[in-house]
Parts: C-alpha cells; sequence; structure tokens
C-alpha cells in the first residue's frame, strides 16, 4: 500500500469519527432540550443521592443525633464551606426543626439549632456529596428528600415544597 493511499484511508477514517461525534453531540442536545420543555430539569439545585430517600434514621445509636424533632430537616455543612452560613441562617429563620450535622466543630451559625459535630461517619453512610446538603424528614424519622442546593433560593423553594409533602 502506497503512503498516499494509507493517508487517504487514515482522512476518510477521521471524518467518519468526527461526523459520529457530531451526531452523538446533537442528539444530547436535543435531549436536553426536550428534558427542559418537560420541566425535568429544572435550573439551580441538584437533588442528592436517591439511595438515602426513604431510609429511616434510627430512634438509638450514634444515627439517632440526626432525627429532627417531629418533621424537619438534617442540614449538613462543613468548616470553611462559603455557603453554609446562608443555609444555616435560613433554617434558622423558620419554624422547622433543624439538625445541623457539622463535618467539623458546630458553627457559631448554629446556636439557635441542634448542632452534631464530627458527624463524618454520619455523612459518609448517608453518601453526603457536599455541603451544604439537606435531608427532609417526616415525622416518622423516614428520609423523603434530600438536595444538594446551588443558592438560598433554591433551597427556601425546596423547603416550601418539602413541607407540604411531609407533613
Amino acid at each position: 500500500m502506497s503512503f498516499q493511499l494509507a493517508a487517504l484511508l487514515l482522512t476518510w477514517a477521521v471524518l467518519l469519527a468526527l461526523v459520529l461525534a457530531s451526531a452523538g453531540l446533537l442528539r444530547m442536545i436535543q435531549d436536553l432540550q426536550r428534558r427542559l420543555a418537560d420541566g425535568a430539569l429544572e435550573g439551580g439545585s441538584r437533588p442528592g443521592p436517591t439511595g438515602v430517600t426513604g431510609l429511616a434514621l434510627p430512634a438509638t445509636g450514634p444515627g439517632a443525633a440526626l432525627r429532627p424533632d417531629g418533621a424537619g430537616v438534617v442540614l449538613f455543612v462543613a468548616p470553611g464551606c462559603p455557603a453554609c452560613g446562608g443555609a444555616i441562617e435560613l433554617l434558622a429563620q423558620r419554624a422547622t426543626p433543624t439538625v445541623v450535622a457539622s463535618l467539623g466543630p458546630c458553627p457559631e451559625a448554629a446556636v439557635r439549632t441542634r448542632c452534631v459535630p464530627d458527624a463524618d461517619a454520619l455523612a459518609d453512610l448517608l453518601q453526603v456529596p457536599a455541603t451544604p446538603f439537606v435531608l427532609a424528614v417526616d415525622s416518622a424519622g423516614t428520609i423523603r428528600g434530600s438536595l444538594l442546593p446551588e443558592s438560598t433560593d433554591d433551597l427556601a423553594d425546596w423547603l416550601n415544597h418539602m413541607e407540604a409533602t411531609t407533613r
């Protein structure tokens, strides 16, 4: 096989690969546009791991400290997390029973809530991806939803929705 023939075949192979990659990207864009139009994609907040939804927080043992009094929320925070302070302040302004689970010492902003310091093991057990991370818990101690908010507005909207559905 001559050099020119090999170069020509290689060029056609690269061109075919580019066409297939472009078709795949266009299909992904169309799928995202369809999901956005259907309302399946909401801008801003990201749901947390779905594996924790439906789990019951224990009434005794180390995990019992995460259980709010009645229906409420568990907020996981970490030292140095810039968004965590705003989440704590928002929850402190609401009547929702709140437990702050800190991955280090309890932050000063958590004085009006119950705080569980050094909750790293519990965070690992519940698959906490990042902070701030919020769990909605019903009055029986069952996790009804989770969220990794991008802003306090996302958190407020989600809390309003969860309060209406978990009572």
